[in-house]
């Protein structure tokens, strides 16, 4: 072979080369940008949640909130300053109205939601107590949380041990010779609640007698004591905070793990050696409720938290915001349940 034709060979095998080079690129290149496209499409099953998501109509019709107290209290006053808050961010126009259902500390309204369609129309608003701690009692339509469907949590706060401004008793050690020497009754917003197995452990430590008086609701448990028909009231403090701070009750002991930074010189339960209680407020509904419209309803009242008059509104109600979504809620809820359960056997509460 001659030179010529070897370099002849030699630059048909590379041109060869090259075709065979970008030949291979540009097949990979189209086949790339084929399938661009398929991974940005979603599938059919996405596709079917995202319009299932935008197609839930809901609300049609108002919803009502149902609070297991009276109006006036402190559940009712929160649910209240709630759905003011939250009617910019109803869909649809609608309305939430608030329905009062007095009861069993709270049990009726709670029972009541259990037996209502899941169709979002019909939630209640409570305290931890009637749902994580009276049950435990036996005395209750429920006996675990099954029933329910978690939504949201909106506040957190704890309880005073108050009297009234005009009462003798002036500190923790004034009430307790009071109920060496007397008996002394408490009002709470129902019986077998936190009240109960707050003061009673209080109680059964010291050696003394604290008789309860339970009401509908903190704020005729309130009433009471202001028209001196018991010696103390036990309830949360975002009912009681404007009537102490007003000087017509007086705080004698405060609930929750520190002292109050209203009152600084009231000692906490835990300055003298027993336990704290603290009460979340929040949102339920019944069992099975879908999840779509178990979001929109979280959607309403976690926007009614973030709106810009919120802060001002919970301080004015006196209330501490603690957002949880729906899981958050759940897990809070059944370990309240777990622990009150432990409290109540050991203190025998609930034999009695």
């Amino acid at each position: 072979m001659s030179r010529l034709s070897g370099k002849f060979v030699l630059v048909a095998l590379f041109a060869m080369f090259l075709f065979l080079v970008t030949a291979c690129g540009e097949t990979s290149e189209s086949s790339s940008s084929n399938e661009e496209p398929t991974e940005e499409t979603p599938s059919s099953e996405e596709t079917a949640d995202e319009e299932e998501e935008v197609s839930v109509d809901f609300p049609k019709s108002p919803i009502n909130l149902n609070v297991g107290f009276a109006a006036g209290g402190g559940t009712d006053v929160l649910a209240r300053a709630m759905v003011e808050l939250a009617q910019p961010y109803i869909p649809n126009n609608q309305n939430i109205v608030v329905v009062n259902q007095p009861g069993a500390g709270g049990v009726l309204a709670l029972g009541e939601i259990m037996n209502q369609t899941p169709d979002g129309y019909n939630i209640v608003i409570s305290p931890s107590g009637p749902m994580t701690l009276t049950p435990h009692f036996g005395d209750t339509p429920y006996k675990d949380l099954e029933g329910f469907t978690p939504i949201i949590n909106l506040t957190t706060d704890s309880y005073f041990l108050a009297v009234n401004g005009s009462s003798d008793i002036d500190s923790f050690d004034d009430l307790v010779e009071f109920a060496k020497e007397n008996q002394l009754d408490f009002g709470t917003a129902g019986a077998r609640g936190v009240s109960t197995v707050a003061m009673q452990s209080i109680a059964m430590e010291l050696g003394v007698d604290f008789i309860e008086v339970p009401f509908e609701g903190n704020a005729p448990a309130r009433a009471a004591l202001m028209g001196d028909h018991v010696d103390a009231v036990h309830s949360v403090e975002s009912d009681l905070l404007p009537y102490l701070e007003s000087g017509e009750l007086k705080p004698i002991l405060y609930f929750g793990f520190e002292k109050h930074p209203n009152f600084p010189d009231v000692p906490s339960v835990t300055d003298l050696g027993f336990p704290a209680f603290t009460n979340s407020f929040f949102v339920t509904g019944p069992k099975d409720l879908p999840t779509d419209i178990r979001d929109v309803i979280h959607d309403i009242f976690k926007a009614a938290m973030e709106d810009p008059a919120a802060e001002e509104t919970f301080e004015k109600i006196m209330a501490t915001p603690d957002y949880r979504d729906a899981d958050g809620l759940g897990e809070l809820l059944q370990s309240k349940f777990d622990v009150n359960k432990e409290v109540v056997e050991a203190s025998g509460l609930a034999e009695e």
